[in-house]
């Protein structure tokens, strides 16, 4: 049932055009490995181009701990 749920809800923000180009969830052929090449590609542009980039890294392990 959950997969189902899953499908139309994706379904639905595709259809409505809802999801910007930087989500890689729900689309097909956006992974996390496509939304990291972007970012990287990114940071590059921003090194080779003298501008500063600021990255935050937050780990939710501890947040989900019971």
């Amino acid at each position: 049932m959950e997969p189902l749920i899953l499908i139309i809800i994706a379904q639905s923000l595709s259809d409505n055009d809802l999801l910007t180009k930087f989500q890689s969830r729900f689309r097909p052929h956006h992974s996390t490995l496509t939304a990291l090449l972007d970012a990287m590609d990114n940071w590059y542009l921003n090194i080779n181009s003298g501008s500063t980039n600021v990255i935050l890294f937050i780990d939710l392990k501890k947040a989900f701990d019971s």
